[in-house]
């Protein structure tokens, strides 16, 4: 396949794209160079990603704004996968304190702490080991009884007493490193914020994950390291008119940047998982309901974070909310123990928090603490004290992969205006090996009859094998129903570029080699140039006895315009059904949400008018125009109310 033509990543193009990037640990370095031949051919308008795409999806937001501003840009991206060669990656990974041997059994144990891996025999034998180095005292004691036993009971039982006292060290010490291992896990894990590591660097001077990834945004962004924090509102603003810019001392929200998202220059949105309220955020959120810990949060960000961070004022009031309520709030806030500050305002959120709360993977790296006002103590009228107590209650945020690990559609609108590429990470199939030419480990779709096919779990038929592969598959369905729905789904599969790897590649696997590394970024750009290839040069129709003239993009258009049309005709019938059901009273005298000016009841009933005109036109049609309209492509969606996460 011919590769699309391109320019230099530092010369700004003119046409645009949206990228989304999927979680994956150690997979995070196919990103870069897939990032930097996008970045050659289009303006990185929307961004978005999930744990380890959170990141790399951030650094890309960074050099977006560097280009536009003429202060940094792409070089950045181009030593990431050098940098994590020589044992790099291992490094950011910098356990805390009393957590060092947890992270040395778990890599040991999934055989993520050698280039090549270790087999199922070897990942129990490397995760005893890494446990009798780490609780040498406890496998010590254990091992006490049976070698009493043996040197005791020679003399008396013989060989056999070397045979009882051998099988007791291996049972007793295995009890006590387990032992050691729950003891480690139950008291220093949620000490550290229920992760190995923090993100920051235990003594050491190389820098951990979080300093690292704040210095390559700044670096990325031409800001200096230590300098303040990358913020949304810059890359908001990225390139605009200067003069047009929010004053937060004045509240001036007329920067079209900050109040439509569709005018934003660059739009990088992240996913987060509250494991407290067992949902899905979007990051930035709304500061209206959070708060947070300056001495716990000095445990997971850098100083400079930290600094910058304490330096935005309170934000403003929201005009939906009560000004009394919101200043008792603050103020109980400060006065309660640990003494809380609300989170900024979203414009003004370091972007390397939000990117570290998308990627707070579980059990290695710490999750992130925020607060929030639990308002079970309103009044009987169901409404909020303005001035009473409130109750503060801690929730925990973690990886946004636990919910939503492939968030495809998060910059979607009706029809698409510009394309959006998204990179699927995926494993081989059982006994496929990857081929020498990394072009063949990238798969896409070619065409309308094709799509990416899910991956089909397996597992033994009988023993413990049987029951884990089971459980197993049951979180993975959970999890990751949404992502694997997408993959063949109209206008989205043909969208998708998935990345094959192997079990000893990306994920956990912290110890891969330097040939390792270059392979998936390699691969990673392969897939970036070939998923831009299907997309601009010409592949429909089919070509049958002539050349196709239509590109991916322009069929990509077509296909999402048709697929609005095939569920618009169930959405109309069902708004005029239930319309037709609603008493005029209601309409006249609403029990609730009034509107509050003429021209917003203008705007409602123009639209209402309109709604119950398109349910007539589906009422008058031919009910087999109407069958065969909704009836491609396939598989058929649905058009439905979902919240806003």
């Amino acid at each position: 396949m011919a590769m699309p033509s391109t320019t230099e990543p530092t010369q700004e193009p003119t046409d645009e794209c949206d990228v989304i990037l999927q979680g994956g640990t150690a997979s995070g370095v196919i990103y870069p160079r897939a990032l930097s031949a996008l970045a050659a051919r289009y303006r990185l308008r929307g961004i978005g990603g999930t744990s380890a795409g959170a990141m790399a999806a951030a650094v890309a937001a960074a050099a977006e704004y560097g280009r536009r501003t003429g202060c940094g840009g792409f070089a950045a991206f181009e030593t990431i996968p050098e940098e994590l060669g020589r044992g790099g990656l291992r490094r950011l990974f910098q356990p805390a304190g009393a957590t060092g041997t947890l992270l040395d059994v778990l890599l040991a144990a999934t055989g993520g702490d050698r280039p090549d891996g270790r087999t199922g025999a070897g990942r129990i034998a490397g995760g005893l080991a890494a446990a009798v180095r780490g609780y040498p005292w406890f496998a010590l004691a254990g091992a006490l009884p049976g070698a009493v036993v043996i040197v005791l009971g020679v003399a008396v039982a013989g060989p056999w007493a070397i045979v009882f006292g051998a099988v007791l060290v291996a049972l007793l010490g295995l009890a006590a490193l387990i032992s050691a291992l729950m003891i480690n896990l139950s008291r220093d894990l949620p000490e550290n914020s229920f992760g190995i590591c923090t993100g920051l660097s235990s003594g050491g001077a190389a820098p951990a994950l979080t300093e690292w990834l704040q210095n390559k945004i700044n670096l990325a962004a031409g800001l200096e390291a230590g300098a303040p924090p990358l913020t949304f509102g810059q890359l908001w603003t990225a390139g605009q008119d200067p003069d047009n810019q929010h004053d937060h001392e004045t509240d001036d929200l007329a920067a079209p940047a900050l109040a439509d998202p569709r005018k934003r220059s660059i739009d990088l949105r992240m996913t987060t998982t509250c494991i407290s309220q067992a949902r899905p955020y979007e990051l930035p959120f709304s500061a209206r309901g959070f708060f947070y810990d300056p001495g716990e949060w000095r445990r997971i960000f850098p100083a400079e974070v930290m600094a910058a961070l304490e330096a935005i004022p309170e934000p403003r009031t929201p005009e939906t909310d009560d000004p009394q309520a919101w200043a008792s709030d603050r103020d109980q806030a400060a006065a309660h123990s640990p003494g809380l500050r609300r989170l900024p305002d979203a414009e003004l959120l370091p972007v390397i928090v939000a990117a570290r709360m998308s990627l707070s993977i579980p059990l290695v790296i710490s999750a992130v603490p925020l607060w929030m006002i639990e308002r079970s103590d309103s009044g009987p009228d169901g409404r909020l004290d303005p001035t009473g107590p409130r109750r503060f209650v801690k929730v925990w945020f973690s990886d946004g992969g636990l919910s939503n690990n492939f968030p495809l559609q998060i910059f979607d609108g009706a029809l698409p205006t510009r394309p959006t590429y998204a990179i699927n990470l995926q494993s081989f199939p059982p006994g496929v090996k990857p081929a020498g030419d990394e072009a063949e480990n990238v798969e896409w779709a070619h065409g309308n009859a094709d799509g990416l096919a899910p991956k089909i779990a397996t597992w033994p038929g009988r023993g413990l094998g049987a029951v884990l592969g089971f459980l197993s598959a049951i979180y993975t369905s959970s999890s990751s129903w949404q992502d694997t729905t997408q993959l063949t789904f109209p206008g989205f599969r043909d969208r998708i570029v998935r990345v094959l790897q192997t079990e000893r590649e990306g994920g956990i696997n912290l110890a891969m080699s330097d040939e390792t590394i270059q392979r998936l970024a390699e691969r990673g750009e392969l897939a970036a140039k070939m998923i831009m290839g299907q997309f601009i040069e010409p592949h429909y129709p089919p070509k049958v006895g002539g050349q196709p003239t239509g590109s991916g993009w322009a069929n990509h258009q077509w296909v999402r315009y048709r697929a609005l049309l095939s569920v618009l005709p169930a959405w109309a019938v069902s708004y005029g059904r239930g319309r037709a059901l609603m008493d005029r009273a209601i309409l006249d005298n609403p029990p609730s949400y009034p509107f509050r000016s003429k021209a917003e009841r203008q705007l409602a009933e123009d639209l209402d008018r309109a709604m119950q005109q398109l349910a007539q036109v589906v009422a008058d049609a031919d009910p087999k125009a109407v069958a065969a309209l909704t009836s491609r492509p396939w598989p058929v969606g649905a058009i439905r109310r979902v919240p806003q996460l």
